[in-house]
């Protein structure tokens, strides 16, 4: 199981702000999108998690290039 997958089990278990603060901590590199207010985060393993507003997903490929 990727980075991403764990802090998503988690966020979907009902750690939102446990998982939220792990993703936050635990990234190597962060893609903002201001326009869209959205966030990527990557991790060690090169997998991501998606944020914006209350979305907390796994990011797909084409979104970390």
């Amino acid at each position: 199981m990727t980075q991403a997958q764990n802090y998503k089990e988690l966020f979907d278990g009902g750690y939102k702000d446990q998982a939220q603060k792990l993703t936050e901590n635990m990234s190597i590199s962060k893609l903002q999108d201001w326009e869209n207010e959205s966030t990527i985060f990557i991790f060690e393993d090169d997998s991501a998690i998606f944020t914006s507003n209350s979305e907390f997903r796994l990011a797909t490929e084409d979104e970390t290039k």
